[in-house]
Formats: C-alpha cells, structure tokens, sequence
C-alpha cells in the first residue's frame, strides 16, 4: 500500500485470530483492502490503522480507522456518494451472508472506523450449495432465446446475467444487487473459468459478468472463447484492480467494460444495461 498508493497501513493482529474458513479469511483480506482502497480515494490522508482479534463469541473482528475527512454515514450506499459503492455495499452484503455484520463509525471532519465481524467457522458451504440450486433451477427453468438481430433484446424481455467468481460470497453479493433491479435476472454463476464457458454454452446469458482472476480458465481466456463461440453475448470484466493494462487486455479478449469491483453500484448497473446497445465497445470504471 505505501509503495503504490503512498499509504502506511499500521497492523495490529492477534495471533490467534485466524479464520479456519477458507472462504472468511479470503473474504476479510478481499473486505481489508477494498477499504483500504477506499481511504486512498477519499479520506485524503496518508495513514490508516487495521486490527484484527478474536472476539469471545468466536468471531474475527477486523477494524479499519483512518483520519481522514470523513462522512455521513446516512450516505452509506447512496449512488455516486464518496462512502458508498459497489465496494462497501458488497463487504456488508457479503457478510450478511456469512452471518456476520458491519458497523461504521465516521462524521465529516471526524474520519472513519470500519468494524467488521464475520464467523471464524462456516457450519456448512452455503455459497456453493446456493450455487448449485441457482444453477439447476436456471436450466431447467431458462431456454437459449434468440433475439431480433442476435445482439439487442426485445424490451419487454429480462437481460439474463451470468455471475463468473471464484468466491461464492462475492456471487451472492453480486446476485443480491442485481435482485434489486427487476429488469435484470441472474441465471447462473461459475466459480471458474472453464464452468463459465460451459454455463455460456447452455444458458446463452445477455451478459455475462467476468473476474479476471479465475481458476483452471482465466477470465481472459473464457471471455475469448465465450465471445467467439457466442458473438451476442456480452462480458463485463470485474477485478480488484484499476490498473489499465487490465482493461486493455480485457477489452481485446472481447469484453464491452471493463468495472472494478470498488466502483459505484449504479455504475455497473448502467453498464450491464448499456453493455447492449454498445456494439463492443465499453467503459472503463
């Protein structure tokens, strides 16, 4: 962080606070850095604290404090706010899923305290289980439907979304935030590259919504194969990363925009439903 983004991040950590979840402790490095990130964007201020202990009730408790300007937390999630995002609401959404909660501390002039809580131990898979029945039920409920000149949809009819991650709690979030917005239906997810392909194959989505960073296929290479097998269906690349070269390589294996995963909500929403009418070409947020 200090090396790229000229921020010094102190690190206070108990030893014993270490999820045996998998999928929590990904979650929590992924949930540290977005903040992080959202410090260097915002806050104005080259310094931030990050603490992680073990509570009592057998949670992992991470907090992340800076100094900064601060914010109405009332603004939490409001489109194009400083402290909202796709960023922030997919922390809180994903921890909901997990069973966890965010608490957020912060007033203008005052800087800002990020407290979040998830369990260090998972009784069950529920992402891939959620998965699992979401895929299932997407094909036995969905039929590749051809549209009028292979590209546009009709107007009457739903953009059908493929979620591709490889963290099951970043394709709930993402599902619940799509969820919102009647117009659009999620049909599948994939937690790798090569599933990715082979969902597109038979579900034939609207768009597709692509990690870069994927298993067994990366997402450059499943968005190859998608777009040559599949010329109407559109991929939007998702990553943590801003960096252009990213997006360049993106949009060159055939993606229409390219979004980072800590960009305003109603910025991906706008680019699923314009990602339609581009005609290949996309935006880069």
């Amino acid at each position: 962080m200090h090396e790229k983004y000229n921020l010094t991040v102190e690190v206070d950590a108990d030893a014993n606070a270490e999820p045996s979840a998998e999928q929590v402790r990904l979650f929590l490095f992924d949930a540290a850095r977005e903040l992080l990130l959202n410090i260097v964007k915002h806050a104005k201020v080259d310094r931030a604290q990050v603490r992680l202990r073990m509570l009592g009730s057998g949670e992992i408790e991470v907090t992340v404090t800076d100094r900064g300007v601060g914010f109405e937390p009332a603004r939490l999630g409001v489109p194009d706010s400083a402290a909202g995002g796709f960023g922030l609401f997919g922390i809180r959404e994903r921890l909901s899923f997990l069973g966890g909660s965010m608490q957020v501390d912060a007033s203008p002039g005052q800087g800002s305290r990020f407290t979040l809580a998830a369990p260090a131990r998972l009784a069950s898979s529920p992402g891939e289980m959620a998965e699992a029945a979401n895929e299932a039920q997407s094909a036995a409920a969905h039929q590749p439907a051809a549209s009028a000149d292979g590209v546009l949809l009709e107007i009457e009819r739903k953009v059908r979304v493929l979620i591709a991650d490889d963290h099951p709690i970043v394709r709930q979030g993402l599902t619940r935030l799509l969820q919102e917005h009647p117009e659009l239906e999620v049909v599948g997810e994939a937690g790798d590259g090569q599933r990715a392909v082979d969902l597109a194959r038979r579900l034939r989505p609207d768009v597709i919504l692509m990690d870069i960073s994927l298993p067994l296929v990366n997402g450059l290479d499943a968005t190859r194969q998608v777009v040559s097998e599949h010329p109407g269906i559109r991929v939007i690349g998702l990553s943590m990363h801003e960096e252009s070269d990213m997006a360049d390589a993106m949009r060159k294996a055939g993606a229409v925009a390219y979004m980072t995963k800590g960009g305003p909500t109603d910025q991906l929403i706008a680019a699923i439903r314009g990602s339609l009418t581009q005609g290949g070409k996309g935006v880069k947020r």
